[in-house]
């Protein structure tokens, strides 16, 4: 049921690509939300498949909802990043939250974010989610101490970057400046969230499971490493290496600072085939004779093995580490 509405307008942006397999379950998740006073930015990426299709389906099963919902058409496809700056820069509404087309929100999702970030005055929410598999599913909560050391967990690959698990006001995040970096699609959530976070001011923790990120989607950017994502991520690594070197209270990151061109380049390794090992190689070979004590003693062997160029040994070590993991 929904409620009455509210001078209070949230924002629902989602990109669109190759999601026809998807976008139904995610448009009526956010179509029967509970909270009324929601406008919906929907941005097609030139998909060539019939997202487009299903989802003006499911939105004519929705009259209440069709004033308040756009669908921006890029002339061509320009890629992630892109298609979320096309819709923030739509938006209109007090707050907004990022969500994929291939993932899906609870009904009473956005009424519980409205209501927190009210009553905190929040600049962001964070809040947790449930992680989708194909035959389970698994809870990750939202744990948060102080910014830096959120932010740092950030950067070194300790805490997930996402841009979906957490909701916005509007005017913060636009006055921010920060955007998405058309052309970096695969770390495109890292090189905005760590940004974005370090200019709030209100940063608080909401402890509701309120969105559901789907890890079974293959297509997905995040399940599908090539050498131009690899350049991809390394780009995301210089833009927000550049940033915390840069920033008025970097002395609060010089330790992150000092180990984050490793834990970047061993992320990568973490993910990438053997065949790209020597391209991650190149990208950070600057950075190779950096200070590696703090790193774990599995990650300074993964770190001996790459520089000795012993491919076939890391590679068995990595599918080791995934299998433990």
């Amino acid at each position: 049921m929904l409620v009455n509405d509210n001078d209070i307008k949230v924002s629902i942006l989602v990109p669109i690509y190759g999601v026809e397999k998807y976008i139904e379950k995610c448009a009526i998740s956010l179509m029967e939300q509970t909270y009324m006073n929601i406008e919906y930015i929907f941005v097609n990426d030139c998909t060539k498949d019939s997202s487009i299709d299903i989802l003006k389906r499911v939105i004519s099963c929705y009259p209440e909802r069709q004033p308040y919902t756009k669908i921006l058409n890029h002339i061509c496809n320009r890629g992630l990043a892109a298609a979320r700056n096309t819709a923030v820069d739509a938006c209109s509404g007090d707050y907004l939250m990022h969500v994929d087309s291939d993932d899906w929100l609870v009904n009473d999702a956005v009424e519980k974010l409205i209501a927190f970030a009210e009553e905190k005055n929040s600049d962001v929410v964070l809040f947790g989610n449930y992680n989708v598999y194909r035959d389970h599913q698994e809870e990750s909560k939202a744990s948060y101490s102080d910014k830096t050391s959120y932010i740092s967990g950030i950067l070194l690959h300790t805490i997930p970057a996402s841009i979906w698990n957490k909701f916005y006001k509007t005017a913060f995040y636009k006055e921010s400046g920060i955007r998405s970096i058309e052309g970096i699609n695969h770390g495109e959530d890292y090189v905005v969230v760590p940004r974005l976070l370090h200019k709030a001011k209100n940063i608080d923790v909401l402890n509701e499971l309120l969105y559901f990120y789907n890890l079974t989607n293959q297509s997905s950017y995040t399940q599908n490493v090539t050498l131009k994502s690899i350049e991809s991520v390394h780009s995301a690594f210089e833009v927000v290496y550049e940033y915390f070197n840069g920033v008025d209270d970097k002395h609060e990151y010089t330790a992150t600072m000092k180990v984050l061109p490793l834990r970047s380049m061993l992320a990568l390794i973490k993910t990438a085939s053997k065949e790209n090992y020597g391209d991650i190689l190149n990208l950070y070979a600057q950075y190779l004779e950096v200070d590696s004590r703090r790193l774990s003693k599995s990650d300074k062997l993964i770190l001996f093995l790459l520089k000795a160029k012993q491919f076939y040994t890391l590679n068995c070590l990595i599918k080791l580490y995934k299998h433990f993991k």
